[in-house]
């Protein structure tokens, strides 16, 4: 058992003696440079189209390198950069997504190349002018079922239609009440029933 100790001590140990770098992602060394476009106006909800170009310190074409897009988002007392978007070079290091603009104002639009084994990181930024004040969020309250208190849509027809709308809820609905309606019937006739045995009864005796 001691041993057993011993070992674990003298592994912890040595992984506290190995640099932090070892530890981390390899990176590769050699230096890249990307730049990023994107429009300078857009919509609120509009959905617009961002580039960014990856490139050695040569200038020559990173090609099948994952360039992430990235705005600042800012939630409670909380802000960072969140992914809106990715997109993989091509042969002339150019990759290309599209993402839906959610906040007005001046937008600082970013690419990011988070480096591989062979090429190291690189990170560039522009500025993206949002106008508009639409809401990007339909909020509806209540339940919504097809057929009954929501519209059903008209290529639906058939088996599908009447499956999906409303309508067998509301017949299982009347079917359960239907037959609670009747047992309860019967159970109120049950002891006028019994009562007028007891009495057919004491007349036959008398």
């Amino acid at each position: 058992m001691k041993r057993l100790w011993y070992l674990a001590a003298a592994t912890l140990a040595g992984l506290a003696l190995v640099p932090a770098a070892a530890l981390a992602q390899t990176v590769g060394s050699q230096p890249t440079a990307i730049g990023v476009a994107v429009a300078p106006r857009a919509e609120l909800g509009q959905e617009v189209q961002v580039q960014a170009r990856l490139v050695t310190a040569s200038g020559a074409a990173i090609p099948k390198a994952v360039i992430f897009f990235t705005t600042p988002v800012t939630f409670l007392n909380a802000s960072g950069d969140m992914v809106v978007a990715q997109a993989t070079t091509d042969a002339q290091g150019i990759g290309t997504a599209v993402f839906q603009v959610r906040q007005s104002g001046q937008v600082a639009v970013k690419a990011e190349f988070r480096g591989d084994a062979t090429y190291a990181p690189a990170k560039a930024s522009t500025q993206l002018q949002v106008v508009g004040s639409a809401q990007l969020y339909d909020q509806k309250a209540g339940v919504h079922l097809p057929g009954l208190n929501a519209p059903v849509a008209q290529d639906q027809v058939g088996w599908p239609h009447w499956a999906l709308s409303g309508w067998p809820i509301a017949a299982a609905l009347m079917i359960v009440w239907s037959l609670f309606g009747t047992a309860v019937y019967f159970l109120t006739r049950i002891p006028a029933g019994a009562g007028g045995g007891e009495q057919d009864r004491g007349e036959a005796l008398r």
